[in-house]
């Protein structure tokens, strides 16, 4: 576990691609769950372009707030097969993806309010998401759920006073040997980067 964690804590492209495989899962377990519920047919949803919605949209914002577009976009759907303009419930249904697209810009513009969106009743967490979100990275709560992986991972590479300090100044570079100058703070990794020929290297910061 550990081992995993120390190579995880260096590949941000890596830990963020496996944050919204797990968010990706939920939220269509979640879409199938509310299109069955108002009697829409989950298996002619246009799966790739809905896959491309939804992880953009969790790019930018948490599974919590997807899991509400979501909630709405299939609201939405579902009145739309009640009016002169839906030509029958396959028109309804390829309308979702677009209705969470639209959802999700007007969500990034601010255009709707930021009230918590709870998991439903009976809609747990994961055992891959206990795995991952609490024993690897560490988080408390249901941080992949209320979090973005975007504004966490930031927060977690910010400078405080309880992350990591490390000072190498004046170690040798491992280029031409010149002098090693520079500090970095964060919990995933450090910079240095050399004076004399400006070679720079990142080093993850491996837990005991």
């Amino acid at each position: 576990m550990t081992t995993l964690r120390s190579r995880l804590s260096g590949n941000i492209a890596e830990l963020t691609s496996i944050w919204i495989d797990i968010a990706r899962a939920e939220c269509f377990e979640f879409l199938e769950g509310r299109m069955t519920t108002v009697s829409l047919d989950y298996q002619r949803l246009p799966r790739r372009r809905a896959v491309d919605v939804i992880e953009s949209a969790l790019r930018s914002l948490s599974a919590e707030r997807v899991f509400k577009l979501i909630y709405m976009s299939v609201e939405n759907a579902a009145a739309f097969t009640r009016t002169a303009e839906c030509k029958g419930l396959p028109h309804a249904i390829n309308c979702i993806p677009r209705n969470i697209e639209m959802h999700t810009e007007n969500c990034k513009a601010g255009k709707y309010n930021d009230k918590p969106f709870r998991r439903p009743k009976g809609f747990v967490r994961s055992t891959l998401s206990h795995i991952f979100f609490s024993d690897l990275l560490g988080g408390s709560g249901d941080i992949g759920f209320r979090e973005c992986v975007t504004d966490y991972l930031r927060k977690m590479e910010a400078p405080s006073a309880t992350t990591p300090h490390i000072d190498i100044t004046g170690a040798p570079c491992e280029q031409c040997g010149g002098r090693v100058a520079g500090q970095f703070q964060g919990h995933l990794s450090f910079l240095v980067v050399c004076e004399l020929c400006g070679s720079q290297k990142r080093f993850a910061l491996v837990d005991a």
